[in-house]
Formats: C-alpha cells, structure tokens, sequence
C-alpha cells in the first residue's frame, strides 16, 4: 500500500514537468529554447586607410615650418617677459624717482616714433579743413594721460621726451594763483597776434595751407620788430589800457619766478639747460621790459605766448632756435568779456581740446583733468598739437608756454652788432610806445 503510494506521487511530479516543458516549448514569447540561427556570411573586412608616404621634400618643408613656429613662440615668450620686465623696471624707477623727488603718483611711460602716425594726422587735417577733434578716428589708438601727478615720457635712448604734472585744484598754491590771475589780466592790455604759423598750419615742416584759425593768442616779453629801424620790440598795449599795461609790467618778474621755480622742480636738468642757452645768447628774458639793448644778468626765455577761447592749431613742429618748451593750462570762468578763476569752473567744462605728441601716439586730456597742468615738450623737435575744443559761454581753457624763439634770437644779435651807444636806438621799449601815444606814465 505504502509502495503503491509512493509510486503515484513520484509519477505525478514527472508529468507535471513535463506538462510544463511542453507549455514552455509552445510559447512563441519564449526564444529560449531555439538554437542560434548562424550566419554563414564571411564577416566584414575594415579597411585599413594608409597615408601616402611624404617625398624627402614635404618632409623638409614641414620642419621648416615647424622650426619657423616654434621660433615664433620663442619670440613672442621673449617678448612678453621683456615687456613685463621693463613694466617691473619703470615701477622700481617710478618708485625711486618719487623718493628723491618727494611725489608720490610718478608715472613713466614708454615711447616710440611713428612717422606714418604723423602722416596719417596731417592727411586727416586736411580732409576735415580744420583742427582734429579729440574723437576723430585716425586718434582712437592714442594713449591719453589725466592722472594727478607727474608723468615722463622716455623714448627709446631714456631721454626725457616729455613731462607732465597735474595738480588738482586744493594743491595750488595762492602764488599761482597769483601768476594765474596776472596773465589773465595781461591779455586784456596787450594787442592780440594774428600772425602764429602753427594756427594756420605753416610751421616747421609743414606746408602752408588755407585753413581757419581758432582761438585768440598773445605774447609777453620780446620778438622782432617789424617797425623800419627797430630790431627787437616789446608787447605793444592796447591804446586806452597803458596804464594797466604799465602797472603790470612790474609784475613780470614776479610770474617770471614762478614759471622758474616750476619748472626748475618738475625737470631740473632741462632747466638748467634752458638757462644755460639764454644766457650764452644774452638775451633778455620776457620779464625784462626795461631791457635798453644791453647784456645784463636778466637773462632767460625771451617770450611767453598765451591762448584762450577755443585755441587750437595743427600738427608741427615750433621754429624756435631752442628745442625746450614750458607752460601750465587752467580753466577760467568768462563773464562780459573779463575772465576769472572761479572754484566751480575747471576742466571738465570745456569738452576736447587735448595736447597731443603725434609721433608719439599719446598726448594730456585736459577734459578729463582737474586744476593746474604743467607740461615740458620739445617743441622744435616733437610734432606736436592742440586739439579742437568746445566752450560754454562761461569757461574757457588757458595755455601758456616760455620759449626762446628764433626770431627773438635774431633781434637781439641785431641789436648787439650795433654800437653800443646805438643800441636801444634799435630797440622798442614800452615806454617808447607811451612816448609815441603823448603820454607820460
């Protein structure tokens, strides 16, 4: 019985395994069970691309060339690590310098010559017919300085090209103040110029061209007389302002100082240089108006030449008989015809008009300065300009420069190969035009 069971149950676990095979086999889901079908193809071959073989003379062309780019990398590694050199050179040297100068914010600044620059802004000025403007596209790589402090301009042999300092307005002092206000009062006594080459573009090196000037121009001190038996004259007055005029005269050696000691404290060197030249020449400075056609001790920059009201003038090089060139440039406010230094009125005011070197692609931008600007150039050397500006009925833009002309050079060694009792014959001082009026002062 106990067999009989156990024989049934081991039967019955076998058909259900095999009831359960054949349900699985007839499932058409279940790809189990089925062989692998076989794919008789041969498989695919890859082709293998093989590169022609390089002639000796491709190969020698790409070594060459590689040679000339890793060459080129190499230069232009050398070339930035000597520019970043010399910036950590002009550091230490801007650093040094204000130590011995006592400044602080010294700036020095490398540049080079351009001659096609110059050429491309004369052809400009002639396009337009007048003085560029500050925007004007062949200047949009210019480098422009309006930082307070001083700033040298050094050239490739590290000479001095040019000197900049800038002085904000709670940093000058009441003696230029003083020097200020007595200029500006001067060109309400003396007789306008009308005749400056570097206004209508026939300076130095320029070819003369019909162009407008701009702005107004006056002088202080001596130049060539163009009256028959005179050599060397003095500012005239105006009629009607000789007394002024003769009041201000005795200031003039009092500015004079102070345009000395400036300029002795921003490029010492160079003046002494420019002392040196007027007194080997004898040559009365601009401040000595009782010059009588003598030599004497008051010796120096026989002239100063200042500009207002939206002077401006074309890119040259000034026909002095000494490369060295000095002035400052305030902002004045203008009211009725009568001119006055004003805390509200400065730069800014006065839209363009920069003082641009263009052979040197960099320049001051007076509208973006503040108070005082000094500025040393080498006038007979360096192509320089002003450029076009725009004023608002109450602010104009000053400049000066003290210079030793050529022509005042020539009128004074006309006057000095006379005789010396015939000299101040030959010499137009102020009191001569006092005389020629009928007055007595």
């Amino acid at each position: 019985m106990d067999d009989d069971v156990g024989s049934s149950a081991s039967t019955s676990g076998v058909s259900r395994k095999r009831n359960y095979t054949q349900r699985k086999a007839r499932d058409p889901t279940n790809l189990s069970w089925r062989e692998p079908i076989v794919d008789n193809k041969p498989p695919k071959q890859n082709r293998v691309y093989k590169k022609p073989r390089k002639t000796d003379e491709e190969k020698r062309k790409e070594a060459e060339e590689k040679k000339k780019a890793d060459e080129a990398a190499k230069r232009e590694e050398q070339e930035r690590k000597d520019k970043e050199e010399a910036r950590r050179n002009l550091e230490m040297a801007a650093k040094l310098l204000g130590k011995l100068l006592g400044v602080d914010d010294i700036y020095l600044h490398e540049v080079k010559h351009d001659e096609e620059l110059v050429q491309r802004i004369v052809q400009a000025e002639q396009q337009v017919g007048h003085s560029l403007d500050h925007d004007h596209p062949v200047l949009q790589d210019v480098q422009w300085f309006s930082k307070p402090g001083i700033h040298f301009g050094l050239n490739d042999e590290s000479d001095v090209v040019f000197a900049i300092r800038i002085v904000p307005p709670g940093q000058i002092t009441m003696n230029q103040q003083r020097v200020i206000e007595l200029i500006m009062e001067w060109c309400d006594v003396v007789q306008e110029i009308k005749n400056n080459g570097s206004m209508h573009r026939s300076g130095k090196g320029a070819t003369r061209m019909d162009m407008p000037s701009s702005g107004k121009q006056y002088g202080m001190g001596w130049h060539g007389s163009m009256e028959k038996g005179k050599s060397a004259a003095f500012y005239a007055p105006r009629k009607g302002q000789e007394i002024l005029y003769n009041t201000l005269l005795k200031q003039l050696p009092f500015i004079a100082s102070k345009y000395e000691e400036a300029m002795a404290t921003l490029v010492p060197g160079v003046f002494q240089t420019f002392k040196a030249v007027a007194e080997n020449l004898e040559l009365p400075a601009f401040f000595n108006s009782g010059w009588q056609g003598q030599p004497d001790q008051y010796s120096g920059a026989n002239s100063m030449t200042i500009t207002h009201s939206g002077f401006s003038n074309y890119l040259h090089q000034d026909n002095d008989f000494c490369e060295i060139a000095y002035g400052w440039w305030w902002t004045s406010k203008r009211q009725n015809g009568h001119y006055t230094l004003d805390e509200k009125v400065n730069h800014t005011d006065v839209k363009g008009g920069g003082f641009l070197w263009g052979g040197f692609g960099c320049g001051v931008d007076f509208e973006r300065t503040t108070g005082l600007v000094e500025i040393f150039w080498r006038g007979s050397f360096d192509h320089h300009v002003t450029l076009k500006s725009y004023e608002p009925e109450y602010a104009t833009r000053w400049g000066t420069s003290i210079q030793i002309t050529k022509k005042g050079v020539h009128a004074t060694q006309k006057v000095y190969a006379q005789e010396p009792g015939l000299r101040v014959d030959r010499v137009k001082r102020p009191t001569d035009y006092f005389d020629d009026r009928g007055l007595s002062l």
